[in-house]
Parts: structure tokens; C-alpha cells; sequence
């Protein structure tokens, strides 16, 4: 008995040894074998989650950024709510705007919710109709004032002279700002001589009903914050002057402020008549994501409710004055473009991290196949390998991605948990089914064994090819189907879209430069295979040892190029696309700036006086051009009157500002004639040559030759059209216009001074602060305005949304670069390393360690040019179909196509760059993996 029993034990022991080992055995296996592994996949995975959840975060909050930066720089009286009703005064005496103040709580009583919450404080005024200040009438000088009663407004304003009015009979005391006292003028020199009135000055005026009453001035005042919203109609700090012709009749219509308890005494004058105000002043800082939306529909129905009237007499209901509603729908518009835009972008580090997570998951496979072997020969199950190989990987994977999210909730906030773990989940799946994918290919190779390089089909058999002719063909559809989106988009005018409507993405949009991406791809390997095999033959003929063997394993259709290959030419094609989109951007807003200024820099006068200097004697200024601006009215061609704007300009000075500009080059040479007489316009036998731009080229439906008249500038009234412009930059009227040569209509008129009422100049964009000293800081602003080309480029750059775009598309590159390059590192070590038997044996065989590394260099040479090469084409194709579909136009100039710019020296340098870092992590990690012994490679290949 003895003697049996250590036979029993060895036999139980041998039993024991043949048992299939459990699930939970295998994958702590697989933990304990592959430790290095573990931590890449886990430290990727947890990298990918952070990158991918923080994009919706910062996109959300760069998107909440922008509305309030957008109301910041618009107008105030664009950004506010203004409700105006004429009426008749009544009320308490004691409180004579007790009743205009009570109004204005029922309005923002009866506002929407999401509109009311937004109010910050609200502003009441009345206002009296205008009368006329008789004894100020001149030599073509009228002059007119209104009054104003506004509860609190001494908190808002400083005197400067005199002080505040105050209730007095028979006389009633006014206040004025500087700028309204000074064009009060007395005499009967003409308003330009005439002396400004002073403070203890009286005036009789006279209203259109009633009797007259004197006004005296007790008291000068400035704003102690003039960009509040509070004085958004400007009507009390600035008057408005009208001049007409060459400054022969000047209209000034100013605004004086008066005590509220002078309102009854004012009121008795013409019948208790007054015009109340209510102005809301918002604070878009309260108006998230969600109201958005809300706020647009509601701001539609407020507009509907409280239509804009020039004269709510004889009616209760107010008028809503604001332009809230515009800035939303481009708010909209912009935020639809970004998300277009930014999502094609994710498409190369989407591609790019997917490719990381492969290769990583591949190689940990490959890494652990001997073990899997060991398993499978003890009796494990392919289903047990793989359910293991599963919870192996959700163990590393799971905990990489609950870090990842925890720490953007806890650094973002909980209000995008819900976002952030939707993201999470899907890298987890993805990861997972990635990782478990690999272990399943490797269990379904032949005898389960590995092969070094596995010849293939290089049209990829049957299945392949009809796979990959269905992604084809539907790019196919989508190019041609996008094309007409584009060729079919109205370029007239922006579509009118209120609300959320407006920032809805059109999916087919973002799917079609996917296809295309993947389809171009698919191309580029399928064709890869019988190129490389056509090199290889032609290397074979040159009996040259490195390019044979480097394109053998190609030739073959190694598959361990395919993953690198396809990811290198979506990252490049993508990179490719988000440059050309930021040059079609730039190209845009350079256009848009050069159109909208006409010049470097364009100074008017604001009220259509004279300009006050001539700009060509400012220092620095290298080149000026006088335009003379006149009301006019064209008859010839399918018109009989048609209103329009007459401009006449020195061409000669035009033609030294615009030199080497878009702008050049753009008026016909007949403006530039000499020799111009007295008789010149005066009769059909001797026109001058005039330009016709816009409504002014249309309409007449004149063509160039043709005669028609106008008159515009005096005795001079019969043209010839000389050209035809859908516009001009600086110079193009809504109504029409006509460019005619400022020498001619001074010749016509030699008695009469012409002044200039515009300038265009010319000048480096450095001189704007003494540009803007020397005009509007010595004339101010309200007689003088300076548009600055560069200013308004800056303006564009600055929106927020611009500039996120541009920033994405930069960090969406660096990001895809950066994946794509861990993709390729990953692949040459596996490769490199698969190959240490096939390496030591041309080593043995005499081969010098240079020709190795030619062999791998020339290899891996051909999936970077066959990338670079493709990867190009296919991003120049994604920017001509997407860039025109996108609605870059809704950041510049709505309603107009963005063309895709394609400047080759750019694009093509961005391709090489990411090829670049792409050939010196190839290089890198082949040094790394080349320094390896193969001693050991060729005893296990023995």
C-alpha cells in the first residue's frame, strides 16, 4: 500500500497539471506577464479621454463666451431693448413722471421671462417735439431743440459750466452738452462764421402749435460715462446736423435737458404732446446655452407684438427699437460654422488616436501570444483566452477612463457629466472591442502561429473590394451631391433664421469629407501594393541590394503598413483641409476689410460737411485721394429717375493710394483722362466717363458706351458709362453709385469750391493712433469718422468664434500629428521587431549595418510618400467641396460664398512638415529597435 501511494500523488499531480485553467487564472496571466503593456494602454486611454471630453467643454464655453462679447461690441442702441410711444403727459403734479415711469414697469411686466431676467436696470426719458429757434436762423442756417425730462439723471452726468436747470416762470432753464452748444450758432454770416451761444444766453423758440416761450441757458454738462447704454441715442449728448449741397444749408437739431418739474409749465406750450422713452439695458452674462434659443424665439414675437414705427401717435401700443434679434441669428449662424468647421477638423485626431489605440492593442496581443500558446496547449478554450482577454481589458481600461472623467467633471463642472461619461463610455467600448479584436485575429491565424510579413491580395479579395467600392462610390455621391449645395446656395443676402434653427449642422455636410477622407485612403493603399511591386521590379533590374530587399516585404502586402499608411494620409489630408480653411478665412476677412474701407484708411465727414484738413499733410501719410459726395438722380438706359449717390474722385491720387492692392486696377483708364474744359458734361457731344456700381448697374441696364444723364454736380450733367462694377470698396452706396473724375467737375466749375467730403489714404497700418490724434481727436467724433483697414481686420479677428476656430484647427493638427506619430513609432518597433531573425541573418550573411538601416529607411520611405502624396490630394479635395458649404461667410460678409484658397507653397509645407515628424519617429524608433541583440531572434528562428 506503501508503495502506490506517491504513484497516486504524482498521477493526481499530472491530473492537476492538465486541468483547463479558469478565466480569472488566465487573465491574472496576463496582468502579471505584460505589466508595461497594461500601463501604455491605460496611460492612452486615459490621454484620448481627456482630449475628447475636454473638446465639447471648451467649444461650450467658448460658445458662451461669444454672445457677450458679440453685444459688447455692437452699438447700444443694437443691444438693448428701446420703447417709444407718443403721447400726452398726465399725472400727478407733485410727480409729473410718475405715470411714463409706471408704463415702463407694465412693459418689462409684460416682457417674456427669458428677456426680462436679463434686465440689469432700465432708463426712462420724455421728450418734447422740436422748436424752432428762430432768432439762430441765417444765411442757410436753421436751428431747432427739443427738451428732455429723465428722472436721475444728475447721478450720470457732469457740468461743466453753469448748473443744472430748475424750475422758473416765465422762463424756462435748459442745460446742454458742449457739443450741442457749440453748434448753436447766432449771425447772419452763414452757420460756419457764426459765433456759438454761452451759457446766460436766452432763446425764443417756437413750437409747431402754442405760443412761443424763452429758454436760457443755466449750465453746461459732459457724461461722466458716455459708453453707458444709457446714452445710446446720443440725441442729448451729440446734435444731429444735416448739411445739403456744398454746405449752402445747414439744419441742427439738438436736445436740451430740462427739470422734471418744469415738464407740466413745458407741457402747457403745445398741448401736453411728449414722446416717452423706456430703454432696458441687459446683461447677457445671465443668458446660458439652454435660453438661448428662447430668448431669439421670444425677441421674434416681442418684435411682432411691438412693431417699429416712425409715429405711435393716436396708438397705446409701443414701438420696439433694438437690433438684439440680428446679433443672435449671426450669433447662431457663427456657432452652425464653428461646429461644421470644428467637426471635420476632429477628423484627423479622431482617426489618428483610433489608429493608437489599435496599434497598442495589436502589439500587447502580439506581446502576449506566447503565453496565449502555453494556454491553449494546457487546455484552455479559444472562448476562454478571449472572455479573459476581455476582462483583462476592461480592468486596464475602465479605471484610465473613470479618471479621466471624474477629473473633467471635477475641473469642469457637474453640469457636464452627463457629456463627459456618454464620451468616456464610447472610448471605453471602443478600447475594449479594440483589444479584445487583437486577440481574436491572432487566435484565427493558421496553427496559431505568427508570421513576420503575410502575403495578401492587394485588391484585398472579394469582400474587401466590394467594401471598399461602396465607400467609394458613396463619396462619390456625396461630392456631387455637395457641389450642388454650393452651386444652389443664394449669394445674394443671408436667409433669415431665428433661433436654435439657425446652429443646426447639416450632417450630410460633415459626412461627405468623411467619405471622402476614407475613400481616398482605401485608394491609397490598394494602390500602394502595385506601385511599390512596380518599384521593386524595377529595382530587381538594377540588381541593387537595398531597394530590392527594402521593397520585397510591400511588394508582398506586409499588412503591418497598412494601419500607419491609412492614419498618415487622413492626419495629412486633414491638416491640409484645416489650412486652407484658415487661408480662405484670412483671404475673406482681407477682402471684407479692403472693401468696407476702400484703402488703408478712409476718413468723412460724418454729417457731410467738408473735412476739416487735408490728410496728405499729416506726417507719415504716403498718398491721399479727395472724394466729393453728392445726392443725385440718373436718367438714360430703362430709368427715368433713379435716386442714387454721386461720387466724384481724384483719380490720380486714387491711383497712388490703391497701387499694388486688390484695388488696383479695378477703375477703367478713361477716368484718368486729361485735358478736361469748361464745356466738359455740358452737352451729349462731350460726356465725362462715369462708372456705374450696384443698384446704379443693374437697374438702367446700361451698357459701357452708352450715354445717360444725372444730376449730381451742378452744370455738368451728361455721361458716358465707362465701366460697370458689382461694387466698389469704400465708395458703394445701397441705392446706387456713379464714380465720376473730381478734375472734370472742377473744370466744369472753376468758380464754384468743391471740398472734400471723403479721403481715402494711404499709410501703414502703424500710424492709426496718430492717424486717429490728427482727425477725430482734434475735430471729434461726431464731425469726423476714420475707418482703418487693419481695425476692421482686427474687429473680424477678434470674434470669438474666429478665433476659437483658428485656434482649434491649429490644436487639432498638433493633436493628430501627435497620435499619428505614436501610430507609426508603434508600428516600426513591431515591425523592426518581428523581423530581428531576418535582420541577424543579413547580418550573418555579410550585410553592413548601413545597408539594414537602408533597407528599413527605404521601406518605410514609401508609406511616408505615398502618404504625403495622398494625403494632399485628398485635402485639397475636402477644401474645395466643404470650404464653399461651410458658411465661413457668416464670420465676414453674409451671404456670400467663401471660395476655398489653396496656396500650394502653404498647403504643400504643412504635408511635409507632418511628414517629416512622421520619418523622424520611423527613424528613431527603428535606431531603438535595431540596438536589440539578434543573437537571441536567430536562435529562436533556428
Amino acid at each position: 500500500m506503501s508503495g502506490r501511494q506517491p504513484v497516486r500523488a504524482g498521477a493526481s499531480r499530472a491530473a492537476r497539471g492538465t486541468t483547463k485553467p479558469s478565466v480569472l487564472r488566465l487573465a491574472r496571466l496576463d496582468l502579471r506577464t505584460d505589466r508595461s503593456g497594461s500601463f501604455s494602454l491605460a496611460a492612452l486611454v486615459l490621454v484620448t479621454t481627456v482630449l475628447a471630453g475636454a473638446v465639447p467643454i471648451l467649444f461650450a464655453r467658448a460658445a458662451d463666451d461669444a454672445l457677450p462679447a458679440m453685444m459688447a461690441a455692437a452699438e447700444p442702441v443694437q443691444r438693448d431693448l428701446a420703447f417709444k410711444l407718443d403721447g400726452r403727459l398726465v399725472g400727478p403734479i407733485a410727480d409729473p413722471l410718475a405715470e411714463v415711469r409706471a408704463a415702463g414697469e407694465r412693459l418689462q411686466a409684460d416682457l417674456p421671462p427669458s428677456v426680462a431676467g436679463l434686465i440689469d436696470h432700465g432708463v426712462v426719458a420724455a421728450d418734447t417735439p422740436e422748436l424752432s429757434a428762430n432768432e439762430l436762423a441765417g444765411d442757410g442756417y436753421t436751428a431747432s431743440l427739443g427738451f428732455r425730462a429723465q428722472p436721475n439723471i444728475e447721478e450720470r452726468i457732469r457740468f461743466t459750466e453753469g448748473r443744472a436747470p430748475a424750475l422758473t416762470k416765465p422762463v424756462t432753464e435748459i442745460a446742454v452738452s458742449a457739443e450741442t452748444l457749440s453748434s448753436l450758432k447766432t449771425g447772419q454770416v452763414g452757420w460756419v462764421n457764426g459765433s456759438p451761444l454761452a451759457v446766460g444766453d436766452q432763446l425764443r423758440l417756437f413750437p409747431e402749435r402754442g405760443d412761443s416761450m424763452l429758454a436760457r441757458i443755466v449750465g453746461v454738462f459732459e457724461p461722466i460715462d458716455p459708453t453707458n447704454d444709457e446714452w445710446a441715442d446720443r440725441a442729448l449728448l451729440e446734435p444731429r446736423i444735416i448739411v445739403e449741397g456744398d454746405g449752402d444749408r445747414v439744419d441742427v437739431h439738438g436736445t436740451a435737458l430740462i427739470a422734471t418739474d418744469q415738464v407740466p409749465a413745458v407741457a402747457e406750450r403745445f398741448g401736453g404732446a411728449f414722446r416717452y422713452a423706456w430703454r432696458f439695458i441687459l446683461d447677457w452674462r445671465g443668458a446660458d446655452a439652454e435660453t438661448r434659443a428662447t430668448i431669439a424665439a421670444d425677441l421674434a414675437a416681442l418684435r411682432v407684438a411691438y412693431p417699429f414705427r416712425g409715429s405711435t401717435e393716436g396708438s397705446e401700443v409701443p414701438s420696439l427699437s433694438t437690433g438684439l434679434l440680428v446679433i443672435l441669428e449671426r450669433y447662431f449662424r457663427e456657432l452652425a460654422a464653428t461646429q461644421a468647421a470644428m467637426t471635420l477638423a476632429l477628423i484627423g485626431p479622431a482617426c489618428a488616436a483610433a489608429g493608437a489605440l489599435g496599434m497598442i492593442a495589436a502589439t500587447i496581443a502580439r506581446r502576449r501570444h506566447e503565453g496565449v500558446m502555453l494556454v491553449r496547449a494546457r487546455g484552455a478554450t479559444d472562448r476562454q483566452v478571449l472572455v479573459a482577454r476581455l476582462l483583462v481589458a476592461v480592468i486596464i481600461v475602465v479605471p484610465a477612463v473613470a479618471a479621466a472623467a471624474l477629473g473633467l467633471i471635477l475641473a469642469a463642472g457637474t453640469e457636464w457629466a452627463a457629456g463627459v461619461l456618454a464620451i468616456a463610455s464610447t472610448i471605453a467600448i471602443l478600447a475594449v472591442a479594440l483589444a479584445t479584436a487583437s486577440t481574436a485575429q491572432l487566435l484565427r491565424e493558421s496553427g496559431g502561429q505568427l508570421r513576420q510579413s503575410r502575403p495578401t491580395v492587394w485588391w484585398g479579395g472579394p469582400r474587401s473590394l466590394v467594401r471598399d467600392g461602396l465607400i467609394i462610390a458613396l463619396a462619390v455621391v456625396g461630392v456631387v451631391w455637395i457641389g450642388q449645395r454650393s452651386a444652389a446656395r443664394p449669394t445674394g443676402g443671408a436667409e433669415v433664421v431665428v433661433g436654435a434653427d439657425a446652429a443646426t449642422v447639416d450632417p450630410l455636410l460633415l459626412l461627405v469629407p468623411v467619405l471622402v477622407a476614407l475613400a481616398g485612403a482605401l485608394i491609397a493603399w490598394r494602390a500602394y501594393v502595385p506601385l511599390v511591386r512596380a518599384g521593386a521590379a524595377v529595382a530587381a533590374a538594377h540588381h541593387g541590394f537595398v531597394p530590392v530587399h527594402a521593397l520585397r516585404g510591400p511588394s508582398r502586402g506586409a499588412g503591418a503598413l497598412q494601419v500607419p499608411l491609412i492614419v498618415l494620409v487622413v492626419t495629412i489630408a486633414v491638416g491640409v483641409f484645416s489650412t486652407i480653411v484658415v487661408l480662405s478665412l484670412q483671404r475673406e476677412q482681407d477682402v471684407v476689410a479692403w472693401q468696407f474701407v476702400g484703402a488703408d484708411y478712409r476718413v468723412e465727414s460724418a454729417t457731410r460737411q467738408s473735412l476739416p484738413l487735408d490728410m496728405a499733410e499729416i506726417p507719415g501719410v504716403e498718398a491721399a485721394a479727395d472724394v466729393v459726395l453728392r445726392d443725385g438722380v440718373l436718367s438714360g438706359g430703362s430709368v427715368r429717375a433713379l435716386t442714387l449717390m454721386g461720387v466724384a474722385l481724384d483719380a490720380d491720387g486714387y491711383r497712388r493710394v490703391v497701387a499694388g492692392t486688390p484695388a488696383d486696377g479695378l477703375l477703367p483708364d478713361a477716368l484718368w483722362t486729361t485735358g478736361w474744359t469748361s464745356q466738359s458734361g455740358l452737352s451729349p457731344e462731350s460726356p465725362i466717363p462715369a462708372v456705374l456700381i450696384g443698384e446704379a448697374a443693374r437697374r438702367p441696364a446700361l451698357r459701357v458706351g452708352d450715354p445717360f444723364e444725372m444730376s449730381a454736380f451742378g452744370r455738368a450733367s451728361h455721361f458716358q458709362v465707362a465701366g460697370i462694377l458689382p461694387e466698389f470698396p469704400g465708395a458703394s452706396s445701397p441705392k446706387g453709385t456713379v464714380i465720376v473724375p473730381l478734375a472734370a467737375i472742377k473744370a466744369v466749375e472753376p468758380e464754384r469750391t468743391l471740398v472734400a467730403d471723403q479721403s481715402f489714404v494711404r499709410a501703414s497700418p502703424d500710424l492709426g493712433l496718430e492717424m486717429r490724434a490728427a482727425t477725430i481727436g482734434s475735430y471729434g467724433a461726431p464731425n469726423v469718422e476714420l475707418a482703418s483697414r487693419a481695425e476692421v481686420r482686427a474687429a473680424m479677428e477678434a470674434d470669438p468664434l474666429v478665433r476659437d476656430t483658428s485656434i482649434g484647427f491649429v490644436l487639432a493638427l498638433l493633436v493628430s500629428v501627435a497620435f499619428s506619430a505614436l501610430v507609426v513609432a508603434v508600428a516600426v518597433v513591431r515591425d523592426v521587431a518581428s523581423r530581428h531573425g531576418e535582420i541577424a541573418l543579413l547580418r550573418a550573411l555579410g550585410t553592413r549595418p548601413r545597408q539594414v538601416l537602408g533597407v528599413i529607411v527605404v521601406e518605410q520611405g514609401t508609406v511616408v510618400l505615398s502618404a504625403v502624396t495622398a494625403g494632399l490630394v485628398l485635402g485639397c479635395l475636402m477644401g474645395a467641396l466643404a470650404v464653399p458649404s461651410l458658411g465661413l461667410d457668416r464670420f465676414v460678409r453674409p451671404g456670400r460664398l467663401v471660395d476655398a484658397i489653396i496656396e500650394w507653397p502653404v498647403v504643400s509645407s504643412v504635408a511635409v512638415v507632418q511628414a517629416l515628424v512622421a520619418l523622424l519617429i520611423m527613424l528613431v524608433a527603428t535606431a531603438a529597435a535595431r540596438r536589440r541583440d539578434p543573437v537571441p531572434a536567430m536562435m529562436r528562428d533556428a
